[in-house]
């Protein structure tokens, strides 16, 4: 699945700049894991024992979405449509 977004072509800058900037989304899942640590919230096993790795992708994650590309947040196997074409 993750091959079909890579296919997807490039955006006008013009209609890119008509979207909303997904940075400004994601605000509170950067802020996610400082949360949960900073009240002790508990995680599923797997969760608390991947709780670094998830940190410090949530920290990053404004970086990895700024730019000119669009991004689909909510991609599933099941809430993706592809073509003929792939």
């Amino acid at each position: 699945m993750l091959d079909a977004f890579a296919a997807f072509p490039r955006l006008d800058p013009f209609a890119l700049a008509a979207l909303p900037a997904a940075e400004s989304e994601l605000i509170d899942a950067r802020d996610s894991w400082r949360t949960i640590d900073e009240h002790g919230i508990e995680v599923p096993h797997w969760a608390a024992a991947n709780r670094g790795r998830l940190r410090a992708a949530a920290e990053r994650v404004l970086d990895v979405v700024t730019g000119e590309h669009l991004q689909h947040s909510d991609g599933r196997a099941d809430n993706v449509l592809i073509d003929a074409d792939g």
